[in-house]
């Protein structure tokens, strides 16, 4: 199984365990730390800690895989799941709107600035 299908397996799981606004994103482009993210909301931190756990039982079940570390489960508003080559964030719908992780790892590259733009005047 490739990263690609290791990571559309963990997005149907989380729906059908009832996460919110599931998605996928191809980050490989953009860091040597993992291929995919898959992003899940949950309604309360006891939701985000089912769903880890309904996650990393199915895989372990179907897969015979572990994730390499969890972290958050401790307040279970951000719960990170390592599986090398993807990492799973689940997380409560507040801190998924304030950290907006979509939007920070899909923008453009960001134009270099020069001495003549305004970043760099001494007003």
């Amino acid at each position: 199984m490739n990263s690609a299908e290791l990571s559309q397996i963990i997005a149907d799981i989380l729906d059908a365990k009832k996460a919110d606004e599931v998605s996928v994103l191809p980050v490989g482009p953009k860091t040597t730390l993992t291929e995919y993210f898959v992003l899940a909301s949950a309604t309360t931190p006891n939701h985000a800690k089912a769903l880890e756990d309904e996650l990393t039982y199915q895989i372990k079940e179907k897969f015979d895989l572990t994730p390499l570390a969890v972290e958050g489960l401790e307040s279970g508003r951000w719960i990170l799941v390592d599986y090398a080559s993807v990492v799973v964030h689940i997380m409560c719908k507040q801190d998924r709107e304030f950290y907006d992780l979509e939007k920070f790892w899909t923008k453009k590259e960001a134009e270099s600035l020069s001495p003549e733009d305004d970043a760099f005047s001494s007003e």
